[in-house]
């Protein structure tokens, strides 16, 4: 005995114009392209079996490019706060320090590149220009390594802070290449 399966409104078929299913196609390509203006992801939806879809189809749509949005705010928002953790994280790696009446000190710790070096003479220069500071103290007894490019910069940054008149003192730990920027400088034997 074998039965046959009878028509259900499951299995009714349902008669959609072309052009309504063409424009659930156009919305989708709009928001894989990420269009998402109101008149590429606008359906009115016709009152019949298919206007459900077409419904799902519009609020489908407008979910999406609302987590979209917050998905570009949140990066947005979190691409500022990596920008102000790298500033906080650059101002803490190399202190500027008034350590007397007039005195600056720059310890420098680590290793030196030359955009470290670049950044660290630029910070320098304008807090000398912007402070009375008569003396300022280069600490590289922390330098762990230092490049040749690092190295003239260095020494730009002592010959620039010499320029504005100020004294300028250097401190070195052999093992750390300080040794030979006093000896580029003419200071170490």
């Amino acid at each position: 005995m074998s039965s046959t399966p009878k028509d259900t409104e499951d299995d009714a078929m349902l008669l959609v114009s072309r052009r309504r299913i063409e424009r659930i196609g156009e919305i989708l390509a709009s928001l894989s392209i990420g269009e998402f203006s109101e008149e590429h992801l606008a359906i009115d939806p016709v009152e019949d079996e298919f206007g459900v879809t077409e419904q799902m189809f519009n609020q489908f749509a407008q979910d999406h490019v609302e987590a979209v949005r917050e998905l570009v705010t949140s990066s947005h928002e979190r691409n500022k706060l990596i920008e102000r953790l790298k500033e906080a994280v650059k101002a803490m790696s190399t202190p500027i320090i008034d350590v007397a009446d007039g005195v600056l000190t720059l310890p420098i710790v680590g290793v030196v590149d030359a955009e470290r070096a670049a950044e660290m003479t630029e910070r320098l220069l304008r807090r000398v220009s912007a402070t009375s500071a008569r003396c300022v103290i280069i600490d590289i007894t922390g330098v762990d390594d230092i490049d040749d490019a690092a190295t003239y910069h260095l020494l730009r940054m002592v010959e620039a802070a010499e320029l504005l008149e100020r004294q300028v003192v250097a401190g070195v730990a052999l093992a750390g290449g300080g040794e030979e920027l006093l000896r580029a400088r003419g200071v170490a034997e």
